[in-house]
């Protein structure tokens, strides 16, 4: 390896990893600022650096195109949750779904209804009067296991309140004990 390549790693180490200024590194190897600048841009145009700038947002919509394909999808929905805590991108989630549910909604319509707090949050965020003349149904079985916000047949009611509607529940458990009871409920 020639002087000038390992100058160039010693260099770029120093400034990439260490993170010295091209200052501290002029003063630490007894070279001018300007040489310092000098090799970090021919390491960089030599190949022995690179830099990668990843933007998490740009591959959103071909994420999405392709889980359309794949899952022979009308529409799917991608959310970025580069540095999101769980509380924000609970909140990020139910604000997409609840603008891709007005935007698709129309009359006559059924929405199936199940529980969970990311449901709950999409039922946060709609409006609290939606014009639409569509029918709320409950598709899962309730537990009382669950805060009363989460339980499905509140969660049904609240977003059939929304449509000025009366909600269709289904009264069963969630879990059943036995297939016995299973059998009974089909």
């Amino acid at each position: 390896m020639s002087y000038n390549v390992k100058l160039m790693v010693k260099v770029s180490n120093l400034y990439y990893k260490d993170n010295l200024t091209q200052e501290e590194i002029s003063e630490k190897l007894k070279i001018s600022k300007y040489q310092v600048n000098r090799i970090l841009k021919k390491a960089i145009g030599s190949g022995i650096v690179k830099i990668n700038i990843i933007d998490p947002t740009v591959n959103i919509s071909d994420l999405e195109d392709k889980l359309e394909k794949m899952f022979n999808l009308k529409r799917a929905l991608v959310v970025d949750n580069y540095g999101l805590s769980d509380i924000e991108l609970k909140s990020k989630l139910g604000n997409a779904a609840a603008n891709l549910l007005m935007e698709i909604i129309k009359d006559k319509d059924i929405i199936g209804v199940s529980w969970g707090t990311t449901i709950n949050e999409v039922i946060n965020q709609l409006p609290s009067k939606i014009n639409k003349e569509v029918e709320v149904v409950q598709i899962t079985g309730g537990s009382h296991q669950l805060s009363v916000d989460l339980n499905c047949h509140d969660v049904t009611r609240r977003l059939a309140k929304k449509f000025d509607t009366e909600p269709n529940l289904l009264y069963a458990p969630a879990i059943l004990d036995s297939k016995q009871l299973y059998n009974l409920l089909l």
